[in-house]
């Protein structure tokens, strides 16, 4: 029963993370999205181009180019924030194998070091010499 309700709240966290990048991604992209910008506008007027060459009214070919600028932006923010939570559990994974090779070697490191000197020091403390 617990590995159930385990199971369901790290899949909820992981979910949520995805929507946290995926909605910080689609805010990066609108301050790209201006009539200022002419990769948009070039954009914006092939995709009305291609609609009007369809048969489309102007108000609908503006609304169909629109619409297809946003499913770009929305797929675009949806792979960035895939690629984001790959990152982020591929640095976890990197720290966890850190740790695995570090902590043993660093124990190793440190009771070699408590054996290597400590004999010293009570040899020293025996004779009187300190």
């Amino acid at each position: 029963m617990y590995f159930y309700i385990d199971g369901l709240n790290s899949f909820a966290g992981f979910y949520n993370l995805q929507l946290y990048f995926n909605q910080k991604f689609k805010e990066g992209f609108l301050g790209y999205l201006s009539a200022e910008n002419q990769n948009v506008m070039a954009r914006l007027n092939f995709y009305q181009g291609l609609y009007t060459s369809k048969g489309f009214t102007d108000d609908q070919s503006s609304a169909l180019a629109n619409s297809a600028i946003w499913q770009s932006v929305a797929q675009q923010s949806q792979l960035l924030s895939n690629r984001a939570v790959f990152v982020f559990f591929g640095l976890i994974l990197i720290g966890i194998a850190l740790l695995i090779i570090l902590v043993p070697a660093m124990s190793k490191t440190y009771c070699w070091a408590k054996r290597s000197f400590t004999p010293n020091l009570y040899r020293n403390l025996g004779n009187g010499s300190v």
